[in-house]
Formats: C-alpha cells, structure tokens, sequence
C-alpha cells in the first residue's frame, strides 16, 4: 500500500477519548517543550506506524554482566568475546514479542499485508489510516511544529496499550516520540552555535628550561617546553614498535582507528611533519581512509576550510607512536551535515558510524528511541550540494580493534534515552572485543563557554552545578583526561593535572567528575568510594534519579552515585606540530602547538594498539573492555597528585592520591602495563 505525507490537518477540538478498563497508558507528554501542538490529523491521512518491539537483556544488568565476563582478569571466560550475531541475539526481542504484538494488530482490523516485520527484529511497521492509529491506542494524532525551525511532525500526547502487550512495546512512532519530518515551515531561525569541544592552540611565554635536565639527552632537555615523541616515549616507557602486522594492508587487525568529523588532514602538513619531527616516517604516508556517509577527505588543498586542527593532531602524535603500524581514519559525515554538527546545529555526531558499522543499530530499539532521530542525527539521502545523495550506510565496515574519539560535547546537549542507547552500543562493540578511548573534554567540571544557555557552561539557571563530558560519561568508553609537566619541568620531575590559560578569561582544564545519566559502574566502584572516604570534595551533592529530572536538587553541585570520569591520563601539553594557517593580515604559517585531552586521548590509543599487537604476536585476542583490568591494578599507573579541574565558579576537584575525578588513575606506566596484558590469556 502506498502512502503519503502529506497530511491533512482538521481544526476541530478535540473530543474526550474513553479508555476501556483492558488499556493502561503506555507514554504520556509531559510538556512540549519545543514543539507547538497543531490541529488534528485527517481520519483519512495513511499514518506510517512503527512499534518497538522491548529488548531482552537491556535493563536487567544481563549485558553489563556478559562483559565482565570477558573482560574481568579474574573470570574464566576472559577474553572469549562474542560475534557480531551473539549479541544481537542477546539484545533481540523475544520470540513472543513480535507475535502476541501482530495478533493484537490482526485482531484490531490491520490486515496481514499492510504489516512489516524488521529484518532485526527489532519493530514491526504497518501503514494504516489515522482513524484506525486512535482506535487502536485510544489516541488522537496531532500535527506539532518546531517553535525554532518550523519542522512539522506529527503525535500525540498520550497513548494507551492493551495491559497483556505492554510489555512486549518499547514505545511507538508516532506517538510520544514524534514522526519523521513531514513537512518544514519557511520561517527564520536564530539557532545558537556552539563548537564540539576538540583540540587547542594557545599561546605560552615560557620561563628558562629545566635546571635539573642537565644529565638528560639532548632530546630529553626540555620536554616541559616541547613534549615531543622522545618526551612521551621516556615519559611513559613506550618503547618503538617491534611487530607490524601486515601494516600495508587495509584489513590490518591492529590498525588504530580514529574518528573524524567535518576537517580531514591535509598530506601537505603530515608530509612537512615527518620531515621536521620524525624523519624515520617517509613523506607520502598516509591513514587509511574509510568514508562514511560522503565523509570528505583528505584535504584537497591546504586551506582552514578543508584542512582542521584535529585529525592533524590525532595523526601527528599517535603514528609516530606506533608505526610502521598504519592508521585508520573514519571520516564521517558529507560536507553540509558536518557542518551543521561542528556548530551544534545538529548536536548527533557518532551514530552515523554506528550505524555503518553495526547494521543492526540503524534500527535497533532501546530507551524509547527506534533508529537515528532526524532532530539530532544527519539524514540521508542528502540531496543538498556535495551531499551524499544516498541511503545511509548500515553495517558495510568493519570496525578496528582500538577506535580513539577526540570529539566530545556537554552531557545535557543529547536527551538522556538517546545517550543511553548510544551508550548500549559502545557496550556491543565492548563485547565483540573492541576498545573505545574518549577525550574527558578540556573544561574542568564544566562543559565549553555558553553550553546550555549558561557563560561558564554549567547548568542550572545560574551555571552554578558540574556538567560533566559526553561519550566520556558512557561505563563502556575509556575516558583519558589530562596531564602536564610545567615549562621549568623535566620529564624527572611528576605530572601534574592539566590546566593552562586558553585566553585572558579561559582555561584549559582536564575534564572531570561524575556523569547525571550513568549509575557508577562496579568495575570502580572500590576506587571511587575509597575517594569520597578519603578526599571528599566538601561541595553539596545529589542523587541523580533514572529519569535525571532532578539534578541539582538539595542545593549539589554534582550527582555523588554518577559514573565516574577520568578512568585514566596521558600528557595534554605543549605537543610541538604542524598545521597549515593563515592570519587575518595574510601571513601564513605551519607552525603548531597542541594542547587538550585531544592530545591525551590518542596516546592511549596508540599504546593499547601496541599492547594488542604484542598479544597477536603470540596468537592472543585484544584486550578489549580494559576497565576492569585497569582498575584492579593502579600499581601499573604514575600517580597524579598535583592540581585541580576549575569550573563553575569552583577549584572543581583536586587530584589526590588513588583514583580522582581529575587524572583518573594516573598516566601509564607502559612496560608494567604490558606486563600485566601479556600475563592475560
């Protein structure tokens, strides 16, 4: 049967809808928000109805359960991940789901063929007329439009399922959750933009160099001014390469991944890189590039508008780390979607690639939300100028053994079912033995300037409550916040937590404290309650409840049960590169310094690469999920007890000893670590 959106709107009232005593409500609006409520839709108007079906294992901890199996040094099972299919089928609906919901349908007037079942098995689709839709859930459809973007969906407030179904329903579309866009209203907009938080170029004046480097190699010198290669590699004890593992391959199983959004590197500033900072690359090597969704790169020419900071410094500081091993880079997104999410307008940035790599996602049901929502996620085909006019791509790649993410944003920009459901597939990705590393973001207890209306970035009316970081917020990523040594310093003298004056009213600040949407997970829950017995922060706090309508509540300043974040750091200061530039009077120059978590974040990408190709090398899998390892062994850590994460009008936390919300466990002592992974099965 053929349908059509173009609906038509009746103005009528709305009439009292009797609800029999065999249906209980199912979703109920609690306000619109941003969305104005409309006339009625016609009786007659088709209405593309879809019905999440409710996923096993999601809620009850199965899961989280199944990965610490495999990912806890003590189990038996450790190392023994799942397939791809294994767990589908263990977040499938059950069997029963999908029937006892089509016989509802059938027994109601929908005909046999007008119902769709999903090859995931995840929801059923049927086309049926808006009269039939209110019947069947004692409902009455609306038109709703956006107050910001004149975008017109259609729903309802409030609907109602048969008590013997209500637990085979995640929820519906339309319904609470609105349709896809029927039509857009011509209006003007004003939407505020604002930046995911990515790498940093400041400014220094520094001081003289070290006085106690004296007895260290030249290259050695002055690494508190210049953390250079040799810097972090005598820093940490990562030792060059010894295993290649077919690196001139695309399918090398130990690639390190990398996502990208919007800027692509330029082969210009790689080229000049290797020939300035680390010869023993040869100009013309280059990532693997894998695009998704008419992601565009590399950069054609080496300008600021196809050329960006970030993918030059994730390149620049991890390849050295560990070639000859290769690169992998996941450029995501055409042209005018990146940029629509560089500038927040569409906040969604990583479900694209979860969708290209786990064909299941695209679809895939959880939290109340079916699929990408087109008012956060990029839509496809994209017929607009150097758009990717094609359906999206669901599970055509496969995904590297180690991805590092330097892209974050404010954990309240996304709604809390849509992080969740993001949050479950990095669990997925977990399972199948893959390792997700995140930057903890660079703004202290806050999230960036302006973020949720507020100057300081902070929530709450007057910025006064900690907004933590998101993905690095998700119990399944490893978040990597920041370290630094300062200018007078060596690489004898200790760490301390980043933090640098970004501009005269700024600060560059290690991300840091406890997430409002994720529970405090069990692999650090020893570590974290050791901190609050031994170095409570002394700042008022609240209990986030599951719904995190709450937050702030009793006058806190941070939710005391939420995930805690950093796991880990790595240096985030002074990284010497290069990046093509042109100032406003003309001058150009390739000169750079890297400063962020973004620096952090692919320093640890590359050492659990290393880590994972000396285990191939003696015929055993990744290390996976390695929270749990990490944590039952803070020996294999340097300790960071020096500084704090300022925001919010706060100190923010302090690093102490142990586990903090500022440093995490400490930076990495590699030959211990690896020590440690290699005793692993």
């Amino acid at each position: 049967m053929r349908w059509s959106l173009a609906f038509l709107i009746l103005e009528s009232v709305s009439g009292s809808v009797i609800i029999p005593d065999t249906h209980a409500v199912h979703e109920e609006r609690s306000s619109h928000h941003a969305w104005s409520r409309n006339g009625r839709v016609h009786s007659t108007s088709m209405v593309p109805l879809r019905i999440a079906l409710t996923q096993q294992n999601l809620d009850d901890g199965t899961g989280y359960q199944k990965l610490m199996e495999v990912s806890d040094p003590e189990s038996p099972r450790y190392g023994q991940y799942l397939s791809a299919e294994e767990v589908h089928n263990m977040f499938a609906p059950s069997s029963d789901a999908a029937q006892d919901v089509t016989k509802w349908l059938l027994e109601a007037g929908v005909k046999q063929d007008d119902i769709f079942e999903y090859e995931n098995k995840g929801w059923l689709a049927a086309h049926i007329p808006a009269e039939m839709f209110e019947q069947l859930f004692h409902a009455e459809l609306h038109e709703y439009e956006h107050k910001l973007t004149g975008e017109l969906k259609i729903g309802c407030d409030v609907y109602h399922l048969p008590k013997h179904i209500t637990k085979h329903v995640d929820y519906i579309t339309p319904g609470v959750a609105l349709s896809a866009r029927v039509r857009k209203r011509n209006v003007k907009r004003s939407l505020q933009r604002r930046a995911l938080h990515t790498s940093h170029m400041i400014a220094e004046d520094f001081g003289p160099p070290p006085v106690n480097a004296a007895d260290l190699r030249k290259d050695l010198s002055d690494c508190g001014r210049n953390m250079t290669i040799a810097c972090l590699r005598a820093l940490y004890g990562i030792p060059k390469p010894t295993k290649t593992d077919s690196v001139d391959s695309v399918n090398s199983v130990d690639s390190l991944g990398m996502f990208e959004n919007f800027y692509s590197y330029a082969q210009q500033d790689l080229d000049e890189f290797y020939t300035r900072y680390y010869p023993e690359i040869p100009n013309g090597t280059h990532p693997i590039t894998i695009s998704v969704d008419g992601g565009a790169g590399p950069a054609i020419n080496r300008t600021v508008r196809e050329s960006g900071t970030e993918p030059a410094l994730d390149i620049q500081v991890a390849l050295p780390l560990i070639y000859p091993q290769t690169i992998t880079v996941y450029q995501v997104e055409d042209p005018p979607q990146a940029a629509l999410q560089i500038n927040q307008t569409l906040p969604g940035y990583l479900n694209t690639l979860l969708d290209a790599l786990d064909g299941s996602y695209c679809n895939y049901c959880a939290y109340g939300i079916c699929g990408d929502d087109p008012t956060l996620d990029a839509v496809y085909p994209d017929e607009r100028p150097g758009g990717f006019n094609q359906p999206r791509q669901c599970g055509v790649y496969n995904l590297t053994r180690v991805l590092a993410i330097s892209y974050g944003q404010g954990e309240q920009d996304l709604p809390v079912a849509y992080t969740r459901r993001q949050c479950n597939e990095f669990m997925k990705l977990a399972l199948q033995g893959h390792t997700i590393v995140v930057s903890s973001g660079d703004w202290g207890v806050a999230s960036f300037p302006n973020d949720t209306g507020t100057a300081n970035g902070c929530l709450s009316g007057c910025g006064k409550v900690f907004h933590p970081s998101n993905p690095g917020n998700c119990p399944f990523v490893l978040s990597v916040g920041g370290t630094q040594l300062f200018s007078n310093q060596s690489i004898i003298d200790p760490e301390s937590a980043l933090h640098l004056p970004a501009s005269n009213t700024t600060y560059i600040s290690t991300g840091g404290g406890f997430s409002n949407y994720f529970a405090r997970p069990s692999y650090q829950k020893e570590a974290v309650d050791d901190y609050f017995e031994k170095h409570d922060p002394g700042y008022k706090y609240y209990y986030a409840d599951a719904n995190v309508t709450n937050i702030g509540s009793h006058g806190g300043i941070y939710n005391r049960g939420g995930r805690g974040y950093p796991d880990v750091s790595a240096n985030g200061a002074r990284y010497p590169g290069v990046k093509w530039r042109q100032f406003k009077n003309g001058t150009v120059t390739t000169d750079e310094t890297f400063y962020g978590t973004s620096l952090s974040c692919p320093i640890w990408g590359a050492m659990i690469t290393l880590i994972n190709q000396e285990r191939t090398a003696v015929g055993k899998g990744p290390v996976g999920f390695i929270q749990p390892v990490l944590y039952k062994h803070p020996e294999i850590f340097n300790d960071i007890t020096n500084g704090t994460n300022d925001g919010c009008g706060t100190k923010g936390f302090e690093a102490v000893q142990g586990w903090d919300p500022v440093t995490g466990l400490g930076t990495p002592n590699f030959p211990k670590m690896l020590e440690v992974f290699m005793n692993l099965p």
